[in-house]
């Protein structure tokens, strides 16, 4: 039986952060596919789970980004603490401000039947 290629060659040469720099451009689209790769083997071969955002990276939160929004908080300040670009905050809170408004959060209150209020 033939050996198959190593799927890792490109990750196992990169030893240091100045090898991953010195990579061109137009290979760290390669490198971020062997990576998540890299990752989902692990992960299947030897159990465990991914974190939130190593799913779904370029996802934005938009219900924990308006969270804040309603706090007070800047659209700045929220994209450094979300570590994401002020534009998908903005994003969101467009997408926010498009949405109908929701229903208040008791809901309404109706009497129970029978117990209507006699004038």
């Amino acid at each position: 039986m033939p050996n198959s290629p190593d799927p890792f060659a490109l990750l196992r040469s990169l030893n240091s952060p100045a090898d991953l720099r010195a990579q061109p451009e137009s290979r760290l689209g390669e490198v971020c596919d062997e990576l998540r790769d890299y990752l989902i083997q692990t992960v299947a071969t030897r159990g465990g789970h991914f974190a939130a955002g190593l799913g779904t990276a370029g996802a934005v939160n938009c219900k924990q980004v308006n969270k804040y929004l309603d706090t007070g908080r800047s659209v700045s300040d929220i994209a450094e603490t979300m570590v994401i670009s002020e534009d998908d905050v903005k994003k969101c809170q467009e997408e926010k401000a498009a949405q109908p408004a929701a229903p208040p959060a008791g809901g309404t209150k109706t009497a129970p039947a029978g117990t209507e209020e006699k004038k």
